[in-house]
């Protein structure tokens, strides 16, 4: 669907609120997988890789209750033996599911074919199931080397593995950690960067009171009647599209409430500060995840530079800034930057080819881009999102701050990570036409 986005008609006041991280969300979806007992979610969105991952849990025989306002996911048997027939499931465009699940697999003896739409179906897997093979793991491609569908026999067992983790990913190194716990020691795995840390947090919840062995973590989960409940602080990613819009929009002064701010995923705060940006963090509490409020106050941005090491921190965000840089005062450029090629688009040339539509001075690199400051921008412009819904609601921001109206196509894909987003923005005047 189309969406013709106008210029915002006011400022950004008061108090914003958000539903709950997609990134934590789908890990504690997927922890029902392999804990005995109900984990009960607060805040949980409605999100399409959200609404995958709670169908892949139901169909692995999970089951889903609502309480009042939480949503409740209860398993009685988590481990079970499964025969001959594999067990197709469907991941829509959720890499996060996919990679996630083929770790949890090696805890869950059976055989299972992953699929996907057409946008993941192009993503690479690669990356996660070479060290799971290594690791013991039977996994085939069913069509195209590399990508999905693909087929997993698993024992329940894995075998230690050293491995370095040169993309730098979060869903790889979370795969593999919850690979690890079907092996007799965790998996020693490095990363030349830093990047999120939501898994590592979750199983630090899970048993750093318990004080126990490796080996014994599995049958911790799997033995034990737990009752959890977990409230899931807003999506720091989603309330980014509206920091930078309070930054740029004169007048605006809003207060983001309960939202993540895990220090994993609060790097694209800090480049944005150090470019001018008057945004404060407030912490109001930690239990397995950071969260608290962002005050954020309409500024001027001076150019800024992400540097390699630092990318992989702020990947999902790197579109987002490249729309604060075409508003900087100066040169700004991104390195390091090469997993943005196998996102859902290749966000690189997609975003580079449309902010040139603009009348952006721009230039495309092999891992970033460099941008300088400033438009050119005529009327009547179509922005294409290429289905990718970190572009569409950056082009939405774009479009809400340029003086004409401008169309972007295709931009329900918003409803991948954030389906309320043009609710949010229409508040403020900044969408009239579907």
């Amino acid at each position: 669907m189309d969406f013709l986005i106008s210029p915002l008609r006011k400022p950004l006041t008061g108090e914003i609120v958000f539903l709950g991280d997609k990134s934590v969300s789908v890990r504690l979806v997927l922890l029902s997988l392999i804990l005995k007992g109900k984990i009960t979610l607060g805040n949980l969105p409605f999100s399409e890789d959200v609404k995958s991952s709670l169908k892949a849990v139901n169909d692995m025989g999970v089951k889903l209750l609502k309480e009042n306002d939480c949503f409740v996911l209860e398993n009685t048997e988590p481990l079970r033996e499964r025969g001959e027939l594999p067990l197709t499931i469907y991941c829509g465009n959720s890499a996060t599911l996919a990679r996630l699940f083929l770790g949890l697999s090696a805890n869950l003896p059976g055989i299972y074919e992953l699929s996907g739409d057409d946008s993941l179906s192009n993503r690479p897997m690669m990356r996660v199931v070479e060290p799971l093979r290594k690791a013991g793991l039977n996994i085939s491609f069913l069509k195209k080397e590399g990508c999905l569908p693909l087929r997993i026999e698993s024992k329940g067992q894995t075998e230690f593995i050293e491995w370095e983790n040169k993309a730098s990913s979060a869903q790889v190194d979370s795969s593999l950690l919850f690979a690890s716990l079907s092996s007799e020691k965790p998996f020693k795995v490095s990363s030349p960067h830093t990047f999120r840390d939501h898994t590592e947090r979750l199983f630090a919840f899970l048993f750093a009171r318990e004080n126990l062995r490796h080996s014994e973590k599995l049958s911790f989960l799997t033995k034990t009647n737990h009752e959890l409940y977990f409230y899931i602080p807003g999506d720091i990613s989603s309330a980014a599209y509206f920091i930078l819009l309070a930054l740029l929009k004169p007048g605006s002064d809003i207060l983001i409430k309960d939202v993540l701010l895990n220090d994993s995923r609060t790097a694209f705060i800090r480049k944005l500060q150090e470019a001018g940006g008057a945004i404060t963090l407030h912490i109001k509490g930690e239990s397995f995840e950071k969260y608290g409020d962002v005050r954020v106050t309409a500024s001027s941005l001076k150019a800024f530079t992400v540097e390699p090491e630092e990318a992989a921190s702020m990947i999902d965000e790197l579109p987002l800034l490249a729309a604060a840089m075409a508003f900087a005062n100066g040169t700004s450029e991104v390195s390091g930057a090469w997993e943005l090629r196998v996102k859902e688009s290749d966000r690189i040339a997609c975003l580079i080819s449309q902010l040139k539509k603009l009348g952006v001075s721009c230039e495309e690199k092999p891992d970033g881009f460099k941008i300088f400051g400033g438009f050119s921008q005529a009327s009547n412009i179509v922005l294409d999102s290429f289905g990718d819904h970190r572009l569409a609601m950056t082009f939405s921001v774009l479009a809400s701050l340029l003086p004409n109206p401008l169309m972007i196509m295709n931009a329900d894909c918003v409803n991948i990570s954030c389906p309320d987003f043009f609710e949010k923005l229409k508040f403020y005047g900044g969408k009239n036409v579907e």
